[in-house]
């Protein structure tokens, strides 16, 4: 407490994590689609994302709701938000919302962010997705 203001943490990666973010492009349009899934504990009533455009700097910051597509067989919920519009090949910076008992609470990968598509992996920055090697 700070003179009587009380203050709620919550262990965000308790409470939801990221199961995947795309861009689609399809070479026959002018335009991708960014699609975002998260599985939560059963108390988060709600969840959004809030994204950018990297390599577009007048695309406007968007927020949109993600829709609850119920529970999965362990009991968590799992949120989508399908193929919003982006800029053809567009490179989506965003961060998640997510509510519990009235409050609102971000996860935005540790001041980081996360990034549509995942880049692939640095061996100097040591970061990103790890190319898939088939065997």
């Amino acid at each position: 407490s700070d003179y009587g203001k009380n203050y709620n943490f919550r262990f965000v990666t308790l409470d939801l994590t990221l199961l995947q973010a795309n861009v689609v492009s399809d070479p026959q349009t002018p335009y991708s689609g960014f699609n975002v899934e998260v599985v939560t504990i059963p108390e988060v009533t709600a969840v959004s994302v809030r994204f950018s455009v990297v390599n577009n700097p007048s695309f406007q910051k968007i927020e949109v709701n993600l829709t609850d597509t119920g529970s999965n067989p362990n009991g968590k919920r799992i949120w989508a938000m399908g193929n919003a519009i982006v800029p053809y090949r567009s490179n989506v910076r965003f961060k998640l919302f997510y509510v519990i008992g009235g409050k609102r609470y971000k996860d935005d990968n540790g001041g980081r962010y996360f990034l549509a598509p995942q880049p692939a992996v640095s061996p100097l920055l040591g970061y990103g997705k790890k190319p898939h090697h088939t065997v």
